[in-house]
């Protein structure tokens, strides 16, 4: 992990920690949301469940950062969408 981070701290600032799982509810829903995404983006479309479940999601995410294009998408400005992710992916 500390390989890892000081990697990514040469480019962008950013801290980690390590926290159960059990102790934390709001990680098994963002793992859950990474497969989502991950469904959706390696395919350029993702399923038709994935993409019901994503809109689902997509009403309380308050932003996404895309890290390798420099893109934030803000849900004030109705930019979360499959579109919009796939677009800026």
């Amino acid at each position: 992990m500390k390989d890892f981070f000081q990697q990514m701290n040469r480019e962008y600032d950013c801290e980690y920690s390590i926290v159960k799982k059990d102790g934390d509810i709001n990680l098994a829903i963002i793992d859950y949301l990474n497969y989502i995404l991950y469904k959706i983006l390696d395919t350029n479309n993702g399923d038709i469940r994935m993409r019901q479940i994503f809109k689902i999601f997509a009403l309380k995410i308050a932003f996404i950062n895309i890290q390798n294009t420099q893109t934030y998408l803000s849900r004030y400005k109705d930019e979360i969408t499959i579109e919009n992710l796939i677009k800026n992916w």
